[in-house]
Protein backbone atom coordinates (compact mmCIF):
# COMPACT_ATOMS: atom_id res chain seq x y z
CA UNK A 1 0.00 0.00 0.00
CA UNK A 2 2.71 2.23 0.76
CA UNK A 3 4.55 2.20 -2.28
CA UNK A 4 1.54 2.36 -4.23
CA UNK A 5 0.55 5.27 -2.17
CA UNK A 6 3.81 7.08 -3.08
CA UNK A 7 4.22 6.23 -6.99
CA UNK A 8 0.77 7.46 -7.30
CA UNK A 9 1.49 11.10 -5.16
CA UNK A 10 4.74 11.42 -7.36
CA UNK A 11 2.83 10.79 -10.87
CA UNK A 12 0.16 13.49 -9.51
CA UNK A 13 3.24 15.99 -8.24
CA UNK A 14 5.08 15.37 -12.09
CA UNK A 15 1.77 16.29 -13.97
CA UNK A 16 -0.91 19.16 -13.78
CA UNK A 17 -3.49 16.93 -16.46
CA UNK A 18 -6.10 14.61 -14.77
CA UNK A 19 -5.88 15.74 -11.56
CA UNK A 20 -9.57 14.74 -10.16
CA UNK A 21 -8.72 10.95 -11.05
CA UNK A 22 -5.68 10.81 -9.11
CA UNK A 23 -6.63 13.25 -6.50
CA UNK A 24 -9.36 10.98 -5.73
CA UNK A 25 -7.25 8.34 -5.65
CA UNK A 26 -4.82 9.90 -3.67
CA UNK A 27 -7.61 10.98 -0.81
CA UNK A 28 -8.45 7.77 -0.04
CA UNK A 29 -4.97 7.27 1.44
CA UNK A 30 -4.89 7.28 5.55
CA UNK A 31 -2.68 10.09 5.55
CA UNK A 32 -4.47 12.27 3.24
CA UNK A 33 -8.20 11.80 4.09
CA UNK A 34 -8.43 13.28 7.10
CA UNK A 35 -7.36 17.08 5.83
CA UNK A 36 -9.97 19.74 4.80
CA UNK A 37 -8.09 21.28 2.12
CA UNK A 38 -4.49 19.98 0.39
CA UNK A 39 -2.11 20.79 -2.43
CA UNK A 40 0.81 20.10 -4.08
CA UNK A 41 3.31 23.02 -4.03
CA UNK A 42 6.48 21.04 -5.13
CA UNK A 43 8.84 18.69 -5.65
CA UNK A 44 12.36 18.64 -3.56
CA UNK A 45 15.04 16.49 -5.36
CA UNK A 46 18.64 15.69 -3.57
CA UNK A 47 17.27 16.59 0.32
CA UNK A 48 18.71 15.09 2.99
CA UNK A 49 17.95 14.04 6.93
CA UNK A 50 20.42 15.29 9.55
CA UNK A 51 19.28 15.72 13.09
CA UNK A 52 15.88 14.74 12.33
CA UNK A 53 15.42 18.21 10.19
CA UNK A 54 14.62 17.98 6.51
CA UNK A 55 17.04 19.97 4.34
CA UNK A 56 16.77 20.92 0.74
CA UNK A 57 19.57 20.13 -1.84
CA UNK A 58 20.62 24.03 -1.15
CA UNK A 59 20.84 23.08 2.76
CA UNK A 60 17.55 25.32 3.47
CA UNK A 61 15.65 23.85 6.15
CA UNK A 62 12.63 22.36 5.08
CA UNK A 63 11.36 20.85 8.54
CA UNK A 64 12.23 20.97 11.81
CA UNK A 65 9.68 18.90 13.83
CA UNK A 66 11.18 15.50 13.30
CA UNK A 67 9.59 12.48 11.78
CA UNK A 68 5.90 11.64 12.01
CA UNK A 69 4.59 8.19 11.16
CA UNK A 70 1.06 7.68 9.83
CA UNK A 71 -0.47 3.90 8.90
CA UNK A 72 3.37 3.03 7.76
CA UNK A 73 3.70 6.60 5.94
CA UNK A 74 6.82 8.24 7.21
CA UNK A 75 6.64 12.27 6.74
CA UNK A 76 7.94 15.83 7.95
CA UNK A 77 5.47 18.70 9.01
CA UNK A 78 5.58 22.03 9.65
CA UNK A 79 2.34 23.02 11.28
CA UNK A 80 1.08 26.07 12.48
CA UNK A 81 -2.55 26.82 14.27
CA UNK A 82 -5.59 28.90 13.75
CA UNK A 83 -5.85 32.74 15.48
CA UNK A 84 -8.72 30.64 17.88
CA UNK A 85 -6.74 27.17 17.99
CA UNK A 86 -9.44 25.57 15.96
CA UNK A 87 -7.80 25.01 12.87
CA UNK A 88 -4.22 23.74 11.96
CA UNK A 89 -2.49 24.42 8.67
CA UNK A 90 1.27 23.83 7.40
CA UNK A 91 3.30 22.01 4.68
CA UNK A 92 3.85 17.92 4.62
CA UNK A 93 7.23 16.58 3.26
CA UNK A 94 6.20 13.08 2.02
CA UNK A 95 9.43 10.67 1.15
CA UNK A 96 8.65 9.00 -2.21
CA UNK A 97 12.22 8.03 -3.14
CA UNK A 98 15.53 8.24 -1.13
CA UNK A 99 16.18 11.99 -1.86
CA UNK A 100 13.01 13.15 -2.72
CA UNK A 101 9.89 14.65 -1.07
CA UNK A 102 7.26 16.00 -2.21
CA UNK A 103 5.64 19.07 -0.47
CA UNK A 104 1.77 19.52 0.19
CA UNK A 105 -0.23 21.88 1.80
CA UNK A 106 -2.65 21.65 4.03
CA UNK A 107 -5.00 22.95 6.22
CA UNK A 108 -7.64 21.18 8.56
Amino acid sequence: MKNKFFKQLLKYAKTETEQGSRREKLNESPLLRELYDWNIIAIYNNCRVLNGRLFDSEDKLLSNSGIYKEEDIAYFVNQETGYHEDNFYGTMYIQVSKKTFVAISYSC
